[in-house]
């Protein structure tokens, strides 16, 4: 759905399969994924098919009121020459009563020259 003409993605469709895994031994969370990634080329610059992966681990506190994630992710080479995205993230969220929502705020920093160095996110999360 990027536009070629304006920089953004390829042209190509890209597909993929994965698996996510789950585990909660309470007070804690824990998170794995990797999936493989056929990404489609564009006219001068030939992609590698990669593997996505992260590890993340959670905890809960106050009652399930606060809680953190701590997330590390990246992919395989993607493009010859250059090292694969790698980046660390942590976040914490809120529920402030009993109520249907929650807030969050997270920072990711990158660990190679593929991500952007640093990003933060500040989220609100309604239940339907």
């Amino acid at each position: 759905m990027a536009d070629v003409d304006r920089g953004f993605g390829t042209g190509a469709w890209d597909g993929g399969v994965g698996l996510a895994v789950s585990q909660r031994l309470v007070p804690w969370f824990l998170f794995g994924e990797a999936m493989h990634w056929w990404l489609g080329d564009m006219d001068d610059l030939r992609l590698q098919n990669a593997l996505s992966y992260s590890a993340s681990v959670g905890r809960a506190f106050r009652d399930g009121r606060i809680g953190t994630l701590a997330t590390l992710s990246g992919y395989t080479a993607i493009i010859d020459g250059t090292d694969p995205p790698l980046q660390a993230a942590l976040g914490i969220s809120y529920q402030p009563g009993p109520g249907r929502y929650s807030l969050s705020l997270s920072t990711t920093v990158g660990l190679t020259e593929s991500v952007p160095g640093w990003s933060a996110a500040v989220g609100w999360c309604i239940t339907l």
